[in-house]
């Protein structure tokens, strides 16, 4: 059987790599198409003729899967699946005209079920995981036990990106490993305490793969890639001490690559500070979220004081690695004074990269139920008569949140990486936000964003403007 995943940015994505390999290891075929021009997505499907349509879709996303689903359907009479973290939380998608099949939660196991079926002429419709539709009724089927040994998996498949030669210099400088799966904190703006209960009694949520199955992986992306760099996608890259000890002893005998990789600032400590850094890393990134404690215990659910990314921050700086922070802005409750906190204790922390993003309080977290309970949600937002509502797709342009000097936040948001770059005074940086919100704001934004990507990660200039010209031509083209 052939499946298409159909993607609209052009970025890799280790999700849909995963899939990809394991459906290829049961003997069925994968390819993946960058979606730009309804001629280019015909042309792929006339010349591939796939049996199954496949999206990845996050909330803010779901009215593009839509309209492209029916785009293709008006030509194609191709069966669509949709998985990931939208249809997880909000199966009811699947009563979308155009959509046949909702996957939620890990699609590996599922995905390959429904292709053997229908290899084999089958057509069973008890397939945990999945919903689907059938003779205009949804047969909801229960989630599955997670996969526990996460060694069983095959390596991720990253040939289904190589046509798109313009990635492949890029993340020569960002070759993205994935660990591990889970994440055991439960942060208010975060999916994975719903996903965990989710997956209540259905085997342990936090997995890790043998570190000699991670260095496996990447002696093989090595030599095949050529790669000059590893950036690790683990929320918990020190939550386990003796995985980290194992693997950070391996990761020096046998890789030495440079590398970025996560943290939370009170789980490092002194001697990983160290080993991280002896064995090549370069940039650590923390979720600091807000200056404000407050806010970060009362409104993110995140116990984590101050004081501690002040020693976690000298931590990295004292062995020579660069510090960057992951902020959110616009919060509920949030005041422009506590905003000015977030950037007062980045520049305080000595940060190097201040990611900085506007909420989005997605439905089913936490943090959204609170500001529905708060009636902190701008009327604006909801867009049809079920009460959903209508996300923007990047978490870096508005914010549906209700808060005084909202403007002020903002353009905050758009300036802080500048004002860190550039060192600005900070009476000026105050006259700044109070101007009306403006494209120039955000031009600044995505310039600083963008300088600040390729200095920390130590992209090579060329590939960097190739990936970014691109983007760009993906993502603003017209189907």
């Amino acid at each position: 059987m052939k499946v298409l995943f159909l993607q609209k940015y052009p970025f890799i994505q280790i999700g849909t790599m995963s899939l990809s390999a394991f459906l290829k290891r049961n003997g069925h075929q994968c390819e993946l198409l960058f979606l730009r021009k309804k001629n280019e997505v015909k042309q792929f499907i006339l010349s591939f003729s796939p049996n199954l349509l496949a999206f990845s879709c996050t909330t803010g996303m779901e009215e593009w899967v839509f309209e492209t689903a029916k785009m293709v359907r008006e030509d194609f009479k191709i069966p669509v699946i949709v998985g990931g973290p939208h249809p997880t939380f909000h199966p009811e998608m699947v009563e979308n005209e155009n959509i046949d099949i909702i996957c939620r939660g890990e699609g590996e196991i599922a995905l390959s079920k429904l292709l053997d079926s229908w290899s084999k002429g089958e057509k069973t419709n008890e397939i945990n995981n999945l919903w689907i539709k059938k003779n205009g009724e949804i047969i909801k089927n229960p989630i599955g036990p997670l996969i526990e040994d996460l060694d069983t998996l095959p390596f991720v498949d990253r040939t289904i990106y190589d046509k798109y030669g313009f990635l492949q210099g890029f993340y020569k400088d960002m070759s993205p490993i994935a660990m591990g799966r889970g994440c055991p904190f439960n942060c208010s703006h975060c999916f994975n305490r719903d996903y965990k209960n989710l997956y209540a009694n259905k085997n342990k949520y936090i997995r890790l793969r043998a570190a000699e199955n991670v260095i496996e992986e990447i002696l093989e992306v090595k030599k095949k890639y050529k790669i000059r760099s590893i950036e690790f996608l683990d929320e918990c890259f020190f939550f386990d001490k003796n995985w980290f000890s194992q693997f950070i002893n391996l990761y020096q005998e046998k890789i030495r690559l440079p590398f970025t990789c996560n943290a939370r600032a009170d789980l490092i400590d002194e001697e990983m500070a160290k080993e991280i850094k002896q064995a090549g890393c370069r940039l650590v990134r923390i979720g600091l979220e807000t200056g404000s404690e407050r806010l970060r215990k009362n409104i993110l659910k995140k116990n984590i004081g101050n004081d501690k990314y002040k020693k976690a921050a000298e931590l990295i700086k004292k062995h020579g690695m660069s510090l960057q922070t992951f902020n959110i802005y616009g919060l509920p409750e949030e005041t422009l004074e506590n905003a000015l906190e977030t950037y007062k204790f980045n520049k305080e922390l000595k940060v190097d990269f201040a990611w900085c993003s506007l909420l989005q309080p997605y439905p089913g977290t936490d943090i959204y139920k609170y500001a529905i309970e708060k009636n902190l949600i701008e009327e604006q937002t909801v867009h049809d008569l079920m009460g959903r509502l209508n996300f923007e797709e990047s978490y870096f342009y508005n914010s549906p949140i209700k808060l005084e000097k909202k403007k002020e936040i903002i353009n905050l948001q758009k300036l802080t990486q500048l004002s860190i770059l550039l060192h600005l005074p900070f009476f000026l940086l105050k006259f700044l936000i109070r101007l009306p919100k403006n494209r120039f704001f955000h031009t600044i934004f995505k310039l600083s964003y963008s300088y600040s990507v390729l200095k920390y990660n130590k992209i090579k200039l060329l590939p960097f403007l190739r990936m970014s010209w691109y983007s760009q031509s993906y993502t603003s083209s017209k189907k």
